[in-house]
C-alpha cells in the first residue's frame, strides 16, 4: 500500500507473523534497509532467522536512537505499523521522514488516535490495509516458492488434528513466545 519501497529505508513496528512477513517482503522488493522493532527478543530472533538483519528491541533501546544507529542520518521513508499499539503508531509518525508513508496493518483493541500535527506538519501519507487481493496471494506464493520469503521459522509447533485443544492451550501458555501453531489435518 505504500507508494513504493524500492531503494527506501523501511521500519516495521511489530515482529509478529504479519510484521515479519512485511519486513521480508520489503527486503525482497528492494528496500535499501529494513529495520523491525518489537519488545520481544524471541520474535526479533525469529526475524533474524528469516534474514532480517536490522532488529531493535524498543523495550531496551529508544526508538529514535535505534533508528539512527541502523540507518544513520538518512532515517526512514516508509513505516509499517503491525503491532496494533498506539505507541507504535505514534513513534512511526513522529520519526518517519517528511513526506513519508505509514501503512497501518495492526489490529487495535481500542480505537487509535492519529496525531494530526505530525500528519500535517510532516506531510505524511497514511494508508490502512486489512485484506488481500488475488494478486497479493499470487505474489506471495511466487516469492515463497522462489525462496525469497522464509516461512519455516514462523512455525513454532505442529499438532495433529486430534490434539487441537492442546494446540490452543499451548498458544495460551506460550503467549508472545509462539508465532504460528499449525493444526495438521
Amino acid at each position: 500500500r505504500a507508494s513504493g519501497i524500492k531503494g527506501k529505508n523501511v521500519v516495521v513496528s511489530g515482529a509478529g507473523t504479519i510484521g515479519n512477513l512485511v519486513a521480508q517482503f520489503a527486503k525482497a522488493r528492494g528496500a535499501e534497509g529494513v529495520l523491525i522493532t518489537d519488545i520481544s527478543d524471541y520474535r526479533l530472533g525469529i526475524a533474524r532467522e528469516c534474514g532480517i538483519e536490522g532488529t531493535l528491541n524498543v523495550a531496551g533501546t529508544p526508538f529514535a536512537e535505534g533508528v539512527k544507529d541502523f540507518f544513520g542520518a538518512s532515517g526512514f521513508q516508509v513505516g509499517f505499523e503491525a503491532a496494533g499499539v498506539q505507541a507504535s503508531l505514534d513513534v512511526l509518525m513522529a520519526h518517519v521522514e517528511k513526506g513519508g508513508d505509514i501503512v497501518i496493518l495492526g489490529v487495535y483493541s481500542e480505537n487509535p488516535t492519529v496525531n494530526m500535527y505530525y500528519l500535517g506538519e510532516h506531510e505524511l501519507n497514511v494508508f490502512g490495509s486489512m485484506m488481500y487481493r488475488k494478486e497479493d496471494y499470487e505474489e506471495a506464493v511466487s516469492m515463497i516458492s522462489a525462496g525469497k520469503i522464509k516461512t519455516a521459522p514462523l512455525i513454532t509447533r505442529h499438532f495433529p488434528f486430534e490434539q487441537y485443544l492442546d494446540a490452543y492451550h499451548f498458544i495460551e501458555e506460550q503467549g508472545a513466545e509462539a508465532m504460528k501453531v499449525m493444526i495438521d489435518l
